[in-house]
């Protein structure tokens, strides 16, 4: 499995805009191919948004930044944003 983790901190004034585009486009994204999850939790007290995400393949994760609802939330959260961290992992499996 491919994780992805994203930890945004939003501009105060935009946060409940961005909560709005962010849950979207996650609706939309968890139709993708590959896309096995997409979570999105928040911290109003620190204005900050975390996107936890899991695809089968890196692949499948690319595909996905391509599609067109991406490209818009990318679009219209980017004045939003005041920091963003992206963080990939690969999940354990146990036996």
């Amino acid at each position: 499995m491919y994780v992805v983790t994203v930890t945004f901190t939003i501009d105060p004034e935009s946060f409940e805009s961005f909560i709005k585009l962010a849950q979207e486009n996650a609706d939309i994204a968890k139709d993708d191919p590959g896309c096995l999850q997409f979570d999105i939790c928040w911290n109003d007290k620190d204005n900050q948004v975390f996107f936890y995400e899991l695809y089968g393949s890196e692949e499948e994760f690319n595909a996905c930044l391509q599609t067109e609802h991406a490209l818009i939330f990318d679009q219209k959260a980017e004045p939003m944003i005041e920091e963003k961290i992206s963080k990939i992992f690969s999940q354990i499996h146990m036996a």
